[in-house]
């Protein structure tokens, strides 16, 4: 039926997110100087960066237009979407002299995550996750332990490994 098509596609989905997030990306990305950087952000900055990063990569304007456009490509099969959005860390480079401005870099990603926080920052992840599952009382007791996360703090206002380079 529809329900159990729906959710096996919902897990896959959330399959990839939870990857990224157990891996810090490693698993798809095979450029060793890129996963160096990730985890040196990830290392040294707040314990939510790798979602923010996660959010970054599918709201990237270079990111959301491919997958905006496999979503008006398919008709009824999720597959090609869900491959994309698998696919997309894997499409980080290394910038070189050749590539700037056309191709998302660790480091441009590492800042559009940088934004993305300080909109939404991590002390208001709990009160916008409230008011989402409002209507769904399963998600009561999880959310009654997330109100005592540390990881919903507020960071420290600069971290010098989201920076290109260390000031002098």
């Amino acid at each position: 039926g529809g329900k159990d098509e729906s959710s096996g596609e919902e897990e896959f989905v959330y399959s990839v997110f939870l990857r990224w997030m157990v891996t810090w990306f490693a698993h798809d990305v095979h450029d060793v100087g890129i996963v160096e950087r990730l985890f040196d952000v990830f290392l040294s900055s707040h314990p939510l960066t790798p979602l923010y990063v996660s959010i970054a990569i599918l709201t990237h304007p270079m990111n959301r237009q491919d997958i905006l456009q496999s979503c008006s490509d398919m008709v009824d099969d999720e597959g090609p979407t869900i491959m994309r959005i698998q696919n997309l860390v894997s499409k980080l480079k290394q910038e070189d002299k050749t590539s700037i401005g056309a191709i998302l870099t660790p480091q441009l990603l590492i800042e559009f995550a940088v934004g993305i926080m300080k909109q939404v920052p991590p002390r208001s992840l709990f009160t916008k996750a409230k008011r989402y599952h409002a209507q769904n009382p399963s998600s009561t007791q999880l959310l009654k332990l997330a109100s005592a996360s540390r990881l919903l703090k507020l960071p420290p206002s600069t971290y010098y490994c989201l920076l290109p380079s260390v000031p002098a």
